[in-house]
């Protein structure tokens, strides 16, 4: 099981958010329940809790992105690879009009990168 599958399947069972902080008891809450109890009682949300609330709230996002950006990968590879001709596409235009300086980092190394990391198998995941 890949990484975005396991996770897929905790957020599937675990308790629908969004999630929050409780100033009160320190607890972090769904709507009236707690889901974890307070990790300390203090006034301010530790750097523990503030990450456990904002991964909880973004992760259904980060893993449609993910999920998004494959096909897009795959698509790259097929058609363009690393065969894309920058200077006959953009006809020697200064500044470069189709964004490939900004695109082609993300596409040919850091894309495939962070893709691969997620479909490892996670054992640190419970």
């Amino acid at each position: 099981m890949t990484t975005i599958e396991r996770l897929r399947g905790l957020l599937a069972v675990a308790t629908p958010g969004p999630w929050s902080w409780d100033r009160v008891t320190g607890g972090i809450r769904v709507r009236d329940h707690y889901v974890i109890a307070s990790l300390g009682m203090h006034r301010f949300p530790n750097a523990d809790e503030v990450l456990v609330v904002g991964a909880v709230n973004a992760l259904p996002a980060l893993l449609a992105v993910a999920e998004a950006a494959r096909p897009i990968l795959e698509w790259w590879d097929t058609t363009h690879g690393n065969e894309f001709d920058h200077d006959h596409h953009c006809r020697g235009a200064d500044p470069c009009t189709c964004g490939w300086a900004a695109a082609e980092p993300a596409l040919n190394d850091g894309l495939p990168a962070a893709l691969a990391a997620l479909d490892v198998q996670e054992e640190a995941i419970p």
